[in-house]
């Protein structure tokens, strides 16, 4: 009887593990963390039926997208956060290409309103330790602080993130959002 009560505690351990990751195919577990880390998260879906996150990063707005989903828009796989900046004379090709070509695990890109859009995509974003999300998500929020100082204050980025590795792009299917200016 106690191995059998042993046995079936065991079997639970997973289940319970899985429950506190975070897991892009579970979007209230990405809310969830993200409301921890006092990033006031807002679940919403584009007209797609694709879900996103609408949260609060280094003092502006952010968003978090879901990729690799089903064709019901769940069981997604990897997230992808963005944040724009407002189109600004001091957002030059220049500024980004500098950036980018020191920084590339967080590109930038102008966007066609002449602002500039910083992204940083997690591939395989499943079952995600919560610390691990936590250093990431200040990881990205170190980048986003340290691009607005590359752009506004004329000082070069001190960006020691611990970041690693070449991300890849993702599909055009992500909104527009709103500026995050000066």
């Amino acid at each position: 009887m106690i191995r059998l009560a042993a046995l079936a505690f065991a079997a639970a351990l997973p289940t319970a593990a899985l429950a506190q990751s975070v897991d892009a195919g579970f979007p209230n577990s990405v809310t969830t963390a993200l409301a921890e880390m006092g990033m006031q998260p807002e679940m919403k879906a584009q007209d797609s039926g694709r879900p996103y996150i609408d949260i609060n990063i280094a003092g502006g707005p952010g968003s978090i997208y879901f990729y690799g989903c089903d064709q019901a828009m769940q069981k997604c796989q990897h997230l992808m956060f963005e944040t724009f900046w407002n189109a600004d004379p001091q957002i030059t090709d220049a500024k980004l290409a500098e950036w980018n070509s020191k920084y590339f695990v967080a590109p930038v890109f102008k966007a066609p309103n002449g602002g500039a859009v910083l992204r940083y995509t997690m591939i395989s974003a499943l079952r995600i330790a919560p610390e691990s999300f936590d250093g990431k998500m200040k990881a990205i929020s170190a980048a986003v602080g340290d691009f607005h100082n590359h752009l506004f204050s004329g000082s070069n980025p001190a960006f020691q993130s611990g970041m690693q590795g070449p991300e890849t792009a993702v599909d055009a299917a992500a909104p527009a959002g709103a500026g995050r200016g000066q």
